[in-house]
């Protein structure tokens, strides 16, 4: 039977603030998919941003001004069919207004507050940008900026292209090369400092997206036998599809086994677990004592503890995983250290905690292009204060 407009809009509310059961997350879901609905679901975004509109806060504005580019730019370059994804971003935009929106008054009448705003905003840090290291394997190092993209050839010779995105091109190379044993090969590293991220292009096309402060080291040429690349920090991958090499990405007391598919790995040092996500197609985990096959739609958390198992879960906001990609930071019921840490690798700035209560937990959407004071502005409204003392970010 179908939904009224008022039975719609109560839904969506439900949605945006996460109280959907599974039957109306799936009814939500159907929405999205169903292009009868668009003009609809187009008015409902109006109206959201109207109350966005009369909310007297920048931060806030911009905030929902980011969102919204990004879902324009997201519908030019996705196919029509994938309606579901446009609108989760949709839904993402109107949760961050309505969530924090019922906060915003409170404060901006609040006349200590806006003294102390006035004070923090003499200093702020500007988020970070196409940048990294590549490191080739005769030692010699070449630092790449937003304003150049490199071909690396076979033999190690670098040109300088004009590329939309800022990338490393690794050419293939050529037949006779690879057939060269494997104990002979040698190895490149792209670096990515804390403030950066890069595309990649690995020599069999296998698309790359390094996040910040990360490395992934591959050999010059691929073997015959096997896609090897090591990953330390976060990286996005579209995988070359290649029945007869399989992929395997090497991160710590684990490897990610895959033929051809899309997904997400969180390998960096400072969290107890390796979290991999899977877009499209499957991939196996394989670890000393286990070896996992993982789904799309699913995410596995991977401990770094031999002791404990992988930990699959099945989750409708898988594409959360790769909204770093899509400039965009995506926290869902994330801790306070895993969002101060987030946050710090982007704005290349050390967290110091003043305070001793961290059960806190924060969720949102925010545009990674915002400045640092701009995120935290976003932040102090849903009750995490923090401040920017010598380039250091305070937990208050």
């Amino acid at each position: 039977m179908p939904l009224n407009k008022d039975e719609i809009d109560q839904l969506l509310e439900k949605y945006i603030q996460k109280r959907c059961n599974k039957s109306e997350l799936a009814s939500v879901l159907q929405l999205f998919d169903n292009p009868a609905y668009e003009k609809h679901l187009s008015s409902f975004m109006d109206r959201v941003k109207a109350k966005m509109e009369t909310a007297e806060t920048q931060p806030m504005r911009l905030s929902f001004a980011h969102v919204e580019s990004y879902i324009t730019e997201d519908k030019k370059n996705r196919k029509t069919t994938d309606r579901n994804r446009v609108f989760a971003w949709v839904a993402a935009a109107s949760f961050v207004v309505i969530t924090v929106g019922t906060v915003l008054r409170q404060h901006m009448i609040d006349n200590s507050e806006k003294a102390t705003k006035q004070r923090i905003l003499a200093k702020d840090i500007f988020p970070g940008t196409k940048k990294a290291l590549l490191i080739q394997s005769d030692g010699s190092t070449t630092e790449l900026s937003s304003e150049k993209s490199l071909r690396i050839s076979s033999q190690g010779k670098l040109t300088e292209e004009r590329q939309q995105e800022a990338q490393l091109i690794f050419e293939q190379p050529l037949a006779s090369v690879q057939g060269v044993a494997t104990n002979k090969q040698q190895h490149n590293t792209v670096k990515t400092p804390a403030g950066g991220e890069i595309l990649v292009v690995l020599p069999d096309g296998t698309k790359a997206w390094l996040n910040a402060g990360s490395s992934l080291t591959f050999p010059t040429y691929f073997s015959e036998k096997e896609r090897l690349v090591t990953l330390k920090g976060e990286a996005y991958f579209e995988v070359t599809n290649d029945s007869q090499r399989k992929f395997v990405v090497d991160v710590d007391r684990a490897k990610i086994v895959v033929l051809g598919t899309h997904f997400n790995i969180n390998a960096y040092g400072d969290v107890d677990r390796i979290r991999t996500t899977l877009i499209s197609g499957k991939i196996r985990v394989d670890r000393q004592h286990e070896s996992v096959i993982v789904k799309k739609g699913q995410i596995a958390e991977i401990p770094k503890s031999e002791d404990l198992k992988v930990h699959l879960e099945t989750s409708p906001y898988v594409d959360d995983a790769i909204a770093w990609k899509n400039g965009m930071f995506a926290f869902r019921n994330a801790d306070l250290v895993e969002v101060m840490a987030t946050i710090a690798r982007w704005y290349d700035v050390e967290v110091i905690y003043k305070t001793t209560f961290r059960n806190i937990h924060f969720d949102g959407y925010i545009s990674r292009t915002s400045t640092l004071q701009q995120v935290l502005e976003i932040m102090r409204l849903s009750g995490i204060h923090c401040a920017i003392e010598q380039d250091n970010l305070v937990v208050l």
